[in-house]
Formats: C-alpha cells, structure tokens, sequence
C-alpha cells in the first residue's frame, strides 16, 4: 500500500469515529493515532484533556500518561492536519517541532508552577491533570514529549537532545504518517528490533537443535542488558504482553540486593533470562554480533531491575546474566512457540496464563465468528455488513493489501470501517457489563490482563459460541452508541471513557437486580442501538460526572478503584427497565438461550443432550466416573446412578452433567451405546 493510499485510509478511519463519536476530527485522530501507539507498546495508557474554556493554544496540551514503573510522564500533542491529500501537506520540520516542543514545555511548567485553579475549573480534565502532575512532580525522574500527525515527517530532521525541565531529563518522540503506516502494514505487530553487539561480540554454545529451532546458551553483560531495555522497554517483552515490574516481590528485592552487594554472584545467584529472535548473524569466530527480533519471553523481572539499577547508577561492570537465546528459523512457527516456552521456562515469576492470553484460540475463535456470522440486512442497506474481529494490530488493511480497487471497495462495504472490533474493545465492553468499571478506567491493556484471567476458554469452549459473539457485539454497539451521546451532553467537560464505563456498569447492575437482560437476538438483527435505553442512561451518565467532579482528589485515579464503584452506587438514579420494550428478556430465558447455544457449539442442543446421556452404557459411566475423579460430587455421583437404571435427568440435572461428560470426550475417552458421539 502507497503512503497516499494508507493516508486516505486513516483519513477516512478518523471521520468515521468523528461521526460516530459526535466529535472534531482532531479529537478522533487523537484516539485513532494514541489507540495504535497503545497497542504497539510505547505508552501503556493515555488520558485525553478535553479543551475547556480557558484553553489557550500557547501552551494547553491534548493528552498525558504518568508510568509509575519509570516515573515518567509522557506530554502528548496532536499535531493533526486536516488537509484532505497528501499533496496538500508540507513536511513537519525540525523548526516546527521545536515550537510544538517549547509549547508543550510552557504547558508542563504552568501546571507545575501554577495553582490549577488559577486556569482551569473543578470538574476539568485539565484542573485534575494539572493537580495530579503537581503532586507527582517530586517523585517524577523524566519527560516525553510525544508527537502524533497524519504530516510526513521531513527527511532532514534534526533530532536534537532537549534540554531538562527542572533538572527532569526530557526527550522527544515523534510518530508520523510514515511510521503509522509502517507500523500497521508490518506482518508483525512489532517493528524490526536490530540489537548490535559488534563493539562487544556475545560468544554463544549451541545447545540444541530440532525442527524450525536452534537454542544457544551464551552470557549477557548487564550494561548491554540495560542499554537493550533502555531503548526499546516493552517491545523486547513478551509479544504483546504488558508487564508491571516493580519492586514489591521478594524476588525483584534479592535481584536488587544482589547487585548492589554482589554484583560478581548474580550469574550464580540468577536464573538468567530466556528469549527468542528471528536473525542472528555471527563473526568468522562463531560470536553473535547481531540479533533481529529479539524477544525476552521470560527473565523480563531481571532485565527491569537491571536497567532500574543502570539508571540509579550502580555498577553493572560486574554483572552478567545467564542468557537462552532461541533462533525460531521459521516466522510462522513464533506464535506457536512463544507461549510455550513462556509457560514453561521461568522459575521465579511465573508467566501467568492472562499473559499469554493474547496468543489465545478465544481470539481465533472470535475472528471466525466474526468472518462467517452475518448479520441481517440493517434497513436503507442493500447489503449486511459484517463485524471485522482485529486479534493483531493491521489485520484489517493487510487483508486489503494486495486487493484491486475494486475488491478493495467490495471489502470495505462487507466490513466497513465502523464495525472494526479488537481485542482490548472487547475486553473493555465485557467487564464493563460484567461491573468492573474500576478495571476498565486502568486502560486498555491493564484491562485486557484482568479479563484474560477471566476467560476460561480452555476449560469451557462450548460457552464461547455464537450467541456469546451476538452478545458482545450487541453490548459493544450499546456502549459505542452512549459514548457518543454523552459528548453530545452541554454537562459534558471530560472523563469520557470514565463516565461511559460507570454508566455501563449501572445498567448492568440494574438489569442483574431486575432480573432481565438485553434481548440480544432481537438487538442482533435490527445492528442499531435501543434509543430509549441509551436515553434512559443518560441521566446517569450525568450522576457519574458530577460524583467524579465533585472528588476532591484526581477524579481518574479514583475511578481506578473499587472504592469509587462502592461510593458511586449510592447516589446513582435508577434506569426504568420495561420488559414490554422489546430490548429486553427476563433471565431465565437468556439463560436457557445460551444452554441452547452451549449445546449447539458442543454439537447438540440441551433436549438433545438429554437423550444422548440416557444411550451411554454402565461400562462407559463407569469410566467416565474415573475420569471426573476427585471432581466427583455427591450430586453428579446420584445424576449418573439415574442414568445407570435407565431414567431421566431433570433439566438442571442434565446442565450440571454435560461439561463433565464433554471434557471425558475432548480428554479422548470412547464413548459406547448412542448411534454416534460427539
């Protein structure tokens, strides 16, 4: 894809949102470009500050990140231009960024300097923005000023080091038009990591050797160790894994002592640190000299503390660390093989599941519901338009990469733009509707690891069905459609992403309590949101604010916590709930809808399930006895003792059984009597 094309691409990408947001087309550029930089790794989260009426453009930025882990505070700035060609723009240039810079400068001093009342109002994005840098600022260690534009970066720009801000040191990032396209069109989520050792050549005993791998051993020097996660963090981390590594387990604390009393032990004292790359390239002497790709799947606590240590100034000449560097000389087979040795490799922190969630077959199995469930024809369509599932970064224009125009135009109206869904949308939508609004407000990526510990995709994939997708979407098209509204509102002043979780999270509850549900097939096929729902949640939406407002500490942190969910349940107004509206379904059918749905992902539905049982022979329940093992309850022993003496289960019976007698046949035991098993 032409630089040209890929810019009218996100161009039409960034109206879309803007319609769909009820918002500028620079407020949606924001969110398009700070949802990809997110995504690949170089900010875990992001605030907006939406515009009040004080802002002036001297000095006011467009969003902000505080990292605890590197107390760092990244300043952003949205250089967004609306020209509608490319042809239209010139080159950003050094001279410009340079002014952009000092703005940004101008805005952090202020807000440091300043009392935040005396240029911005309680209830503001930018008073609480103000208020919280001026309580961290004594613990802050360094500044990003970070760039997001649709402008072409100039060729001869100069990236000149800046100068401090208060003794903080201070660094520019840039990304453009360019780099966003290069980014998103990679085959892989991450761009080519090239790590250099030609100064200092690593020499390396090949361990083993099998199909598609070859495994080195070699001995890394800390300060290369530091200077790699130095300039690249997250992105030599485990593929798409978000790590929070501090110092609070009592193995980060014997990792940090051992440097700094004996920094000659810690290669006896370590574990060392496990990783894989695509490339190595070696001297005449058999010495790696470089390495392309190189991911640290297992070690990521070691090589933090290292680099902690690095940058608090202790001496890592002393220090080398143990290193398994495994070449994967088939691309392909990275996915594969990653989760595996992450699972598998590390004895001192563990590797949770959730961490190797993004590697899950939940996301294959979300992708293909997305590809081949269509929903009906919306009325004025001729055509449906189908969801698009995005498990990786750029699916959605690779999938068009080598398409004609035609093909291209055809693809886009199957799956336009707006009906784009990832994995962190998804993650957001479900714990929202499941009450975990606090999780939500952490960010995309802090909340897709909690969710990933939810998903029980392994132990019961029958629940993940199409139903369960319907379900999703028709939530996700509820909570788009509020988004909107509430921008929409004259109370609106900002906490957006706040706001719509809270609210969310209210009309859950309020379903739970009234014992009701969304009708999602109804929902499902008209693909438009429920007016009178949205409606209805708008007054609270309005309750959500002021009660965030009104907090006298930063409103963004406190939506962070538990304790705000508990306090904001007690002033919250009551959403009316009518069954006769046609949105929603009393709960006991939703819960039979989805044992239906269970049954037919599983192969059969639940009245088939009940004369399938009812054919198994003694000698087969006997087995399958064995198999449940110390999962065997008194209840399920009594189900299959009826089953034995040739009688029939009651429904709530036959639900309980089913899981059990489903894992027996996944697991690869037989199954006598009926015509056929599963």
């Amino acid at each position: 894809m032409e630089l040209e094309e890929y810019f009218e691409t996100l161009l039409s990408e960034v109206r879309q949102v803007a319609i769909a947001d009820g918002s500028t087309k620079k407020n949606a550029f924001l969110k398009c470009a700070m949802d990809r930089v997110v995504d690949f790794g170089d900010v875990d989260n992001y605030e907006s500050i939406a515009i009040d009426q004080n802002f002036d453009e001297n000095w006011q930025a467009d969003a902000w990140h505080y990292d605890e882990n590197f107390q760092s505070l990244w300043i952003i700035i949205n250089l967004f231009d609306g020209s509608t060609t490319l042809d239209e723009m010139t080159n950003l240039t050094t001279t410009e960024l340079q002014t952009e810079a000092n703005r940004a400068r101008r805005f952090l001093v202020k807000c440091v300097n300043d009392n935040p009342a005396d240029f911005s109002t309680r209830g503001q994005d930018l008073f609480s923005f103000a208020g919280e840098i001026k309580n961290k600022w004594p613990i802050t260690k360094e500044i990003k000023i970070l760039f997001v534009t649709n402008r072409p970066l100039s060729g001869r720009f100069d990236n000149r080091p800046l100068s401090d801000i208060n003794n903080r040191k201070t660094s520019l990032s840039i990304w453009d038009i360019n780099r966003f396209k290069s980014v998103e069109l990679a085959e892989t989520e991450r761009e080519e990591i090239e790590i250099d050792f030609s100064e200092n050549p690593i020499s390396v005993l090949e361990a083993s050797k099998a199909e598609n791998l070859i495994s080195y051993l070699a001995v890394m020097p800390a300060e290369k160790l530091a200077e790699i996660y130095g300039t690249w963090k997250s992105r030599v981390l485990e593929q798409n894994v978000r790590s929070f590594l501090q110092n609070r387990t009592n193995v980060n604390k014997g990792i940090r002592l051992t440097i700094e009393q004996n920094p000659e032990r810690f290669f006896a004292y370590n574990n060392g640190i496990t990783t894989t790359a695509e490339n190595i390239e070696f001297d005449d002497e058999k010495r790696i000299i470089k390495v392309q790709n190189l991911q640290i799947v297992n070690g990521g606590q070691t090589t933090a503390q290292i680099y902690h240590a690095h940058r608090a100034g202790k001496d890592l000449s002393a220090v080398t660390v143990q290193m398994k560097l495994n070449l994967v000389t088939q691309p392909d087979f990275v996915n594969e093989l990653v989760p595996y040795i992450a699972r598998f490799a590390n004895k001192q922190n563990p590797v949770s599941e959730a961490d190797l969630f993004s590697n899950s077959p939940y996301h294959r199995k979300m992708e293909e519901f997305s590809r081949r469930v269509i929903p009906p024809v919306v009325e004025g369509n001729i055509l449906p338009e189908q969801w698009f599932y995005e498990r990786s970064r750029g699916q959605y224009l690779n999938e068009q990469a080598d398409m004609t125009p035609p093909q291209k135009r055809d693809f886009q109206k199957m799956y336009p733009k707006p009906k784009l869904i990832t994995k962190t949308d998804i993650a957001l939508v479900i714990n929202a509707f499941d009450q975990v609004p606090w999780e939500c407000c952490k960010g995309a990526q802090a909340n897709f690891k909690y969710f990933a510990g939810k998903v029980d995709y392994e132990k019961n994939k029958a629940k993940y069905n199409k139903y369960y997708f319907q379900e999703t979407i028709v939530k996700t098209i509820i909570q788009r459609q509020l988004r909107k509204e509430v921008q929409g509102q004259e109370w609106y002043s900002g906490f957006l992403a706040n706001i719509v979780w809270y609210t969310v999270s209210w009309l859950s509850n309020c379903m739970e309590r009234n014992n009701v549900g969304l009708d999602t097939n109804s929902l499902w096929k008209t693909q438009l949101p429920p007016e009178e729902l949205i409606d209805a949640c708008i007054p609270v939406a309005k309750n959500v604010y002021d009660h965030l407002a009104a907090h006298q500490g930063n409103p963004t942190t406190y939506s962070k916590g538990k304790t705000c969910w508990a306090n904001m349940q007690e002033v919250l107004t009551e959403i009316p709930l009518d069954l006769r509206s046609g949105i929603l379904l009393d709960i006991d059918e939703i819960k039979r809808l989805r044992r239906d749905a269970e049954g037919e992902e599983g192969g059969m539905t639940e009245a088939e399930w009940e004369i399938y049982l009812t054919q198994i022979d003694n000698n087969t329940w006997a087995s399958i006895r064995t198999f449940i093992g110390n999962n065997m309850t008194h209840n399920l022993n009594q189900f299959i003792t009826t089953l034995e003496n040739q009688q029939l289960l009651q429904n709530f019976q036959t639900i309980q059984l089913v899981p059990h007698v489903r894992a027996y046949i996944e697991g690869g035991g037989e199954i006598t009597g009926p015509p056929e098993a599963l």
